[in-house]
């Protein structure tokens, strides 16, 4: 019982001012589960360089122009994406394939990005380092974005969907299974001067739609 005290008298210091009537503080999120509504398939980014070449200076460009409408594969219909569009772009330096190292090996630079690259948005939000949010335009989700490179190196540029919302509203205590935040969205990349294949011969799994590219 003296360890319960000990245990229980923080939580009541902190919450001095609480109300221990209301007893919705202590309700769990979910009370009920309901099927993931929708499942979408693979929508298109482009990413691309204007010459295999790179050299410091050079930009790495990344356009996304994604229907506002996408077929849901369960129930066969079209559904609206109207709230909101987060993509994911991240850039990580790699090391050159090698005989003794079949493997390279990613290393993330996000803490110190602005040493390497710099950021330039013409279509959409910057909201992260890596993440970004569309802007919903005619009929589509449109995101322009680009990376200038500041140091030489090899690195590659994994595409995601970060988040999308739909207008489908669940209740207050009600808790979708599955994936409830892309609802299985995946991005497929169209690219133009893609070294990935010389920078991992051997692609390691997850990386089939990244983009690769070699600062000199």
């Amino acid at each position: 019982m003296k360890h319960l005290f000990l245990l229980v008298w923080p939580l009541l210091l902190l919450c001095s001012g609480c109300d221990f009537t209301d007893l919705s503080i202590f309700e769990p999120k979910c009370k009920t589960y309901i099927p993931q509504k929708y499942k979408f398939g693979y929508q298109q980014a482009e990413i691309w360089t204007t010459s295999r070449q790179m050299s410091i200076g050079d930009t790495v460009f990344i356009r996304a122009h994604i229907p506002e409408v996408i077929m849901d594969s369960l129930s066969g219909r079209l559904v609206n994406i109207r709230g909101r569009l987060s993509l994911f772009f991240r850039l990580s330096t790699a090391s050159y394939f090698t005989s003794t190292s079949p493997f390279a090996m990613d290393t993330t630079i996000v803490r110190v990005f602005q040493t390497y690259f710099d950021t330039f948005v013409r279509t959409g939000k910057q909201t992260a380092t890596y993440s970004f949010d569309a802007v919903n335009q005619g009929g589509f989700w449109n995101l322009d974005i680009g990376f200038v490179a500041k140091k030489k190196g090899a690195f590659d540029i994994y595409p995601a969907i970060n988040f999308l919302q739909t207008a489908e509203v669940v209740p207050k205590g009600t808790c979708m299974l599955g994936d409830s935040e892309k609802y299985n969205a995946i991005i497929r990349i169209k690219s133009r001067n893609n070294r990935i294949n010389e920078i991992y011969p051997i692609l390691p799994q997850g990386l089939e739609e990244s983009f690769g590219f070699i600062v000199e």
